[in-house]
């Protein structure tokens, strides 16, 4: 698989270089659902009285993490996933739905 490099801007407008092992892009679905999962971790997050430094205190991660999960910048992986649900006191079918 062929690396690309990328150079972008982060939230704060700082230029960052990106590699991306895809050869080609996401579809439009899975960005869709990707902004739905982060939509559903913020709203959880909330219904259960949590701040994000809460959060991931719980998860065990930085709270940049969470921030990047909730902004749909950064896709968790499944033991994360498993850590969100856990610490959300939710099913991981509840998360994902």
């Amino acid at each position: 698989m062929a690396s690309v490099w990328v150079l972008t801007h982060d939230p704060y407008g700082y230029s960052v270089c990106r590699v991306s092992s895809r050869l080609n892009p996401y579809p439009d679905w899975i960005l869709a659902r990707r902004l739905q999962l982060a939509h559903r971790i913020a709203a959880l997050r909330i219904q259960a009285g949590l701040s994000q430094d809460q959060l991931a205190v719980r998860m065990g991660v930085g709270r940049s993490t969470v921030q990047r999960y909730e902004a749909a910048l950064r896709d968790p992986r499944y033991p994360d996933l498993l850590l969100l649900a856990y610490a959300l006191d939710v099913p991981l079918a509840e998360l994902t739905r």
